[in-house]
Formats: structure tokens, C-alpha cells, sequence
């Protein structure tokens, strides 16, 4: 049988890959609880500087499986109680390191959701998005509520969650959903380029300017002072900070250790 969600560690990126394309890697319960899981171990993993989430083509997700929305797919656990559904949405918005989505194709319903709690939205061509809540009779997830307005503003966050309607990779660059277009073959090279580029700096200032992005969202100002001036105090007396002074002088690029 295969994992539902891939995991792969490399040159400090981990990727996370929805796997199961035979449904547009549709999410039931176990793929809900180990991309979960995928998270949190990358994001506890002090080798790792950033995450890409992706789909197995055709799709990145398009939403949930259609045996969770019927209550058909209810495993037990060892007590024969239904397990809970666990939505990877508190881990990506506690995970401490940079989410990139590389959207390869449809991202609906929770698709939309989980692109919409990224760091980075890059599509490639194939992508579609859809909040497709109402059309189930259903409101989306706080998170859509709270993000897209910020992302889209909120006119055309209004037009996603109320209509349902599904908008193509053209439309979603026009809105700012998605910062970056690329031709399909190039989306996940250009995805790890863009990783690659996070992972060359200092992971303790990445984790640093990642907690004051979720900081600033808040609108809590005085929290992000406190955290930045914090963050400044402790990160100017690690060795990666002598290092990146030191590769100054010499002229030559800094090697970061993550103390």
C-alpha cells in the first residue's frame, strides 16, 4: 500500500507530497493525520530550514475525500472509538520553519486551505483553486476567513468564499494568491530553488523571522517588538552571527550552524 504522504529530507528542504492521485489526493483521515505528523517532524528537525508541500500530479489536493463528507470513512481505534479527524491546520500554523506550496494543479476546498496557510504560493500552469465549502453547504475553515482577506483583499476574498467558483492559475497570480507562475516542469525546481535560497541563511534567525511573520499577523504590535527585540539580543551573541561578520571581512560566503 502506498503512504499517502511522502517524505523526503534533502539539502535541508524537507518535502511533503500528498500521494494519492488516484484521487486527486483527496484527504481522508489517515493522509489528514501523517501530513500532520510530516510537519511537526520537520519542523522539530534542526536539519531542516524549510518545507515544500506538493501534490503527486494531477493535483495538489482537491479538498476532502468524499467518503469523510458522506461518514463513511470512520476508523476506529484501539478502544473501537471513531477517530477524530486531525486537520494539519495548527501544525502549519505552528510549524517554525518557511512553507513553500508548490500547487501543481487543483487546490480545493482544504487544498485551498493548506496553499492559503503557506509561507509561499507558487503555481504552476495546471493549478485551479476553488473554496468549494459553500457549494458542499458548508463554511470554510477559520484560517480562509482569517488569511485570504489579507492575502486577496477582501472583495476578492469575498468572491472566493461566498461563490464557490473555481479561478485558474492566471487569475489567482492576478489576485496575488500565488506570487510566482511557472511553466508545469519547472514548478518544483523552481520551488527548491526557492528553498534553497532560505536554507543558506541562519536557521535560528529563519525560525526567528518566521515566529515574527505569525507575530505580525496578529496585529499585536507590542508582542512583535517584544519578540524582535528578544530575537536580536539572543541571535547577535551566536556563533552564526560572529560567522556571518567574519565571512564579511574575509570576503567569502558564511558557513551557518545553527548556534
Amino acid at each position: 500500500m502506498k503512504a499517502p504522504v511522502l517524505f523526503d529530507v534533502t539539502d535541508h528542504i524537507a518535502t511533503l507530497t500528498l500521494n494519492r492521485p488516484q484521487v486527486r489526493n483527496a484527504m481522508d483521515i489517515d493522509s489528514y493525520r501523517q501530513l500532520s505528523d510530516s510537519i511537526r517532524r520537520a519542523s522539530a528537525d534542526p536539519s531542516v530550514s524549510c518545507l515544500i508541500i506538493t501534490g503527486t500530479d494531477p493535483a495538489f489536493c482537491a479538498g476532502d475525500d468524499i467518503k469523510i463528507l458522506s461518514g463513511e470513512d470512520q476508523p476506529k481505534d484501539s478502544q473501537g472509538q471513531p477517530m477524530k479527524l486531525e486537520l494539519p491546520g495548527g501544525a502549519l500554523r505552528r510549524c517554525s520553519k518557511p512553507i513553500i506550496a508548490a500547487i501543481n494543479g487543483p487546490a480545493l476546498g482544504y487544498g485551498l486551505e493548506m496553499a492559503v496557510l503557506s509561507d509561499f504560493r507558487l503555481a504552476s500552469e495546471r493549478a485551479t483553486f476553488s473554496a468549494l465549502y459553500i457549494r458542499r453547504s458548508l463554511v470554510a475553515p477559520a484560517d480562509s476567513w482569517e488569511r485570504l482577506p489579507g492575502i486577496v483583499g477582501p472583495e476578492a476574498a469575498a468572491e472566493l468564499l461566498l461563490t464557490g467558483d473555481t479561478i485558474d492559475a492566471e487569475r489567482a497570480l492576478a489576485l496575488r494568491l500565488v506570487s510566482r507562475l511557472v511553466p508545469h516542469d519547472e514548478l518544483m525546481p523552481a520551488a527548491r530553488e526557492l528553498g534553497a535560497r532560505l536554507a543558506r541563511n541562519p536557521p535560528l534567525a529563519l525560525e526567528a523571522c518566521k515566529q515574527a511573520m505569525a507575530l505580525a499577523r496578529t496585529g499585536d504590535r507590542k508582542e512583535l517588538r517584544k519578540h524582535i527585540n528578544a530575537s536580536v539580543a539572543s541571535l547577535s551573541g551566536t556563533d552564526d552571527y560572529r560567522e556571518s561578520i567574519q565571512a564579511f571581512r574575509e570576503r567569502r560566503d558564511p558557513i551557518f550552524r545553527g548556534c
